[in-house]
């Protein structure tokens, strides 16, 4: 349950107005009607206030909007590692014609590239291990916010096998199918 639902919950629990709890709180009516309807969010003082008032604990009042933040911080954090590390990607390959036609000194940038390539792919690999989604589903599932059903170990096992096999082949197939077209272009 988040914020808002209840902090209207344990209003209509106590028997209060938004205007009464307005008061008791330290702001207008508005206010209150703007956190319950999930517009805006009270500031530390004001869940202070609201805790002892719906005498309930902080973390009570709060935990489903901790939980979902959460969530939302880690699955945008793979969001956008899987978007660091394709722009890398991109980048690395076009400066692939450069190395070969210009000058070696462009094989710098492309190491450089390289190595964030690897970093974001790191930090991708982290966020996955840290809340066990591996497979293309679970992590699809965790992106998108919905729950994820409880899978059979051995079958768990067999999918991230099959699964790592392709990764590795397709990312061969990319990569050095990339690299050689483009030398060979170029």
């Amino acid at each position: 349950m988040n914020i808002s639902e209840q902090i209207r919950m344990n209003r209509k629990k106590i028997r209060s107005s938004q205007e009464d709890l307005a008061e008791r709180v330290y702001v207008s009516r508005q206010t209150i009607s703007s956190w319950e309807n999930g517009k805006s969010y009270p500031d530390l003082q004001s869940l202070l206030l609201l805790s002892e008032i719906f005498s309930i604990s902080l973390d009570e009042l709060i935990k489903g909007d901790v939980e979902e933040m959460k969530e939302k911080v880690v699955s945008e954090k793979m969001k956008w590692g899987s978007y660091a590390m394709i722009l890398f990607f991109v980048l690395m390959v076009s400066m692939m014609p450069f190395v070969k036609r210009v000058s070696a000194y462009f094989m710098v940038p492309l190491v450089i590239f390289a190595l964030l390539m690897i970093a974001s792919s790191l930090l991708v690999e982290r966020e996955k291990k840290m809340h066990q989604v591996q497979t293309y589903e679970e992590i699809l599932e965790f992106m998108e916010g919905r729950k994820m059903d409880p899978m059979d170990p051995v079958e768990r096992k067999k999918r991230l096998r099959r699964e790592t096999v392709y990764k590795v082949l397709g990312g061969l197939l990319v990569g050095g199918g990339s690299a050689a077209l483009i030398l060979w272009i170029f």
